[in-house]
């Protein structure tokens, strides 16, 4: 129910300071701008909204940072449209694309990836060319709670279920397209290695709960 700071000032002490306090199971954050204003957008599970937490030294170090809506009515949906009407079931992890002002959601319940384009201030979710919706629930395994999870690289998307990572960019390879116009690969390597290392179908052993990109190395991690 609060968010933390992890003020890094050397390498030797990590200073740790509640920013806001309140918030309703809050699930994931992600570093943006909203109204022009720098801070941290915060998925809410109980709530299925999203709010933006302005931050600056002086609300940190007093741990009253301000909170505020941003979208998702609080009643579990996936009406897409109006910023004001959207619905969300679940959001989860998120990642902001300051280069084209949009916050890119996984919506867990639903399944899907939405998106908030603050330009046109409209929610809509993730489609290929032929209207389908990008589903994360692909996995020859049914698992009706999945973790998900979602990093940008360059002109691609790179998303998890808890089977599966998949990359997803535009049909011509920009990730402007990727919204409408979707390609979605999923990595069948990793499919490979579950079942040749203790992977039991029946029990599901094992999941894939988050992901992380070294972009200096190319390195995906899972």
């Amino acid at each position: 129910r609060e968010l933390y700071d992890l003020n890094l000032p050397d390498k030797q002490s990590v200073n740790v300071t509640t920013i806001v306090r309140n918030l309703n199971t809050p699930v994931g954050i992600a570093c943006g701008k909203f109204k022009g204003v720098e801070g941290i957008f915060v998925s809410s599970f109980g709530q299925s909204n999203i709010r933006f937490v302005t931050t600056n030294r002086a609300c940190e170090q007093a741990g009253n940072c301000p909170s505020q809506w941003v979208t998702g009515t609080g009643t579990s949906g996936i009406t897409d449209g109006d910023i004001n009407v959207a619905t969300f079931a679940d959001p989860s992890r998120m990642v902001y694309l300051e280069d084209l002002n949009t916050l890119v959601v996984t919506d867990r319940a639903n399944g899907y990836v939405r998106y908030v384009d603050f330009n046109t201030q409209r929610v809509g979710t993730m489609k290929t060319a032929s209207g389908a919706r990008v589903s994360l629930l692909g996995s020859a395994v049914s698992d009706s709670n999945p973790e998900l999870d979602i990093k940008r690289h360059g002109n691609y998307f790179y998303i998890s279920d808890s089977q599966n990572v998949y990359n997803v960019t535009g049909d011509d390879g920009t990730i402007e397209r990727s919204f409408n116009y979707a390609v979605q690969r999923r990595y069948t390597a990793l499919k490979k290695w579950q079942q040749a290392n203790d992977y039991d179908i029946s029990t599901r052993k094992i999941f894939i709960s988050s992901i992380s990109i070294d972009s200096r190395r190319d390195m995906l991690y899972v």
